[in-house]
């Protein structure tokens, strides 16, 4: 996953000179595009025109002061207008970090890549290679990544977690990960973790990371800590309140902002390293504190599907639970459940069902994203038991749930069945599907099975998947995914083969 200079890169305005970087050499100014410069302030967003032409230059009074400014490209069909903005005609997107520019007299590396695609940035070194790695993107769309491993195999074998805390710097034009600090050794929880989660929140000293569980090891054998913290991005350590404590032991779980602020802490293998109940808490954002919800019938604790419904609260469906009498049995469940934003779980029958009801068959390792226009797509899985040490094939079924009539519909199925991928959902209606296995691992992996590197999109009028055509991307299984509005996506490749992906990109850091 390299990175270059585009093929033109000398686009200057007042001086300013605009160097695109575009991943794996793509070259984002075609013949046939428009270019538009972005400036961005916390006030507004204001969209200047430049033309088909790449080198074309502006004066003084074409542009505003650039203090606190972030400078963004959008490539778009010559044939589409940007007012207002239609992100179906937007072809590729970079933006710059904040800038501070008195005199005009700068060079600004902006990252490029094409909108609603994977682009490649770069690699992790063997050292820093991180499966089960937590990621934040921050508001100013650096990113911390926390933890992770190097290692998946079974529980002899497995290294330990990392503890470092590594962070990738948007203003940084070599987009190398670079170790800031360490996550901190709280009480009855080790320093090392995998399978944490890390979600930027609001506090009265502006955004930090909220990392709560995790585990030492990757096979969960070894039971998931309690423990949370938060991390200051901006003086790079932790803030510490031994309450924090979340009050149940979680990895591998799911951490879900919902529109309030609050993050809501779903699933995962417990702190006796099974997975046997499904519960949730809620972290508080305006108190700082935990609060314990309720269990969840159905659905299993690990590898679940779950989608963010705004107002609707979070739906969770599938997922595998340990086999009563024998841990080492992943079982998948079939039920779906919607915990509302009053953090009462509902079932979904409460939503209406129908014949073509997901749940009418076993699936766990799936993935769901809640689409523009507010239905679930629900793809991919496995709907067979797994032995530990052992893998079980992936199924390609789709689905549609629409909130509207309180159904599920079949759609087309995924041209790659996968497993432990994920899906993300798009401001141009669609969904991208990224990375995945085509055989799904349990308790404790000898391999990640074999990496499905297409990558594909649904899109909701055709409810058909199609591949996007650009080359083979090998995110393998359990890719970590984390986004932050106008900033797009951040990937790091999950677990390949015995060991695990150095891999990291983006996906179309958009307007």
């Amino acid at each position: 996953m390299a990175c270059d200079r585009g093929a033109d890169p000398q686009v200057s305005a007042w001086g300013l000179q605009i160097d695109p970087i575009v991943p794996d050499g793509a070259d984002p100014f075609l013949s046939d595009s428009e270019l538009t410069l972005r400036l961005i302030q916390e006030d507004g967003v204001e969209d200047v025109p430049l033309g088909a032409s790449a080198d074309a230059t502006w004066s003084a009074e074409d542009l505003p002061a650039l203090s606190a400014t972030r400078v963004g490209l959008l490539i778009t069909d010559p044939n589409a207008g940007l007012d207002p903005l239609d992100y179906a005609d937007v072809r590729a997107y970079g933006q710059s970090g904040p800038l501070d520019v008195a005199d005009g007299q700068r060079s600004i590396p902006v990252l490029v890549a094409p909108f609603g695609q994977l682009g490649g940035l770069g690699e992790l070194p063997a050292t820093r290679r991180s499966i089960g790695a937590a990621v934040a993107v921050l508001p100013d769309g650096d990113v911390l990544l926390f933890g992770g491993t190097d290692s998946v195999l079974g529980a002899g074998v497995t290294s330990p977690g990392w503890r470092h805390v590594l962070r990738l710097s948007r203003s940084d034009e070599d987009l190398v990960f670079e170790e800031v600090g360490d996550m901190p050794s709280l009480p009855n929880s080790d320093p090392e973790r995998v399978g944490a989660s890390a979600t930027v929140v609001d506090t009265p000293d502006g955004p930090q990371v909220l990392v709560a569980g995790g585990r030492y090891k990757f096979t969960p054998t070894n039971k998931s800590s309690e423990q949370a913290f938060l991390w200051d991005p901006v003086a790079n350590e932790v803030t510490w309140d031994e309450s924090m404590g979340s009050g149940r032991g979680r990895s591998q779980h799911a951490a879900i902002k919902v529109a309030n602020g609050d993050v809501l802490l779903a699933g995962g293998w417990s702190a006796t390293g099974l997975a046997t109940t499904f519960t949730f808490d809620w972290y508080r954002a305006s108190t700082q504190e935990f609060q314990l919800g309720a269990d969840v019938d159905g659905v299993g604790p690990v590898g679940f599907a779950w989608a963010d419904m705004g107002d609707g609260g979070v739906l969770v469906c599938g997922g595998g639970a340990s086999a009563a009498g024998n841990a080492s049995l992943l079982v998948p469940t079939d039920a779906c459940q919607r915990i509302g934003v009053d953090g009462v779980p509902r079932s979904v029958a409460d939503l209406g069902t129908s014949a073509t009801h997901p749940a009418s068959a076993l699936r766990m390792w799936a993935s769901a994203a809640t689409l523009s226009d507010g239905r679930v797509l629900l793809c991919g899985g496995t709907g067979e038991s797994i032995p530990s040490g052992e893998t079980r094939p992936a199924v390609g079924d789709a689905f549609l749930y629409d909130p509207d009539t309180r159904e599920w519909e079949a759609v087309d199925t995924l041209q790659h069945p996968r497993a432990m991928h994920r899906v993300v959902a798009l401001p141009d209606g669609r969904a991208i599907v990224l990375g995945g296995v085509d055989a799904a691992f349990g308790v404790a992996p000898t391999s990640g099975g074999g990496s499905v590197a297409e990558v594909e999109v649904f899109d909701p009028v055709s409810l058909a998947f199609t591949d996007l055509g650009v080359g083979p991307v090998d995110l393998g299984a359990l890719p970590t995914v984390a986004q932050a509005p106008g900033q797009g996506l951040i990937v790091v490749a999950g677990v390949i083969g015995e060991g695990g992906g150095a891999g990291y990109g983006i996906v179309g850091r958009g307007p």
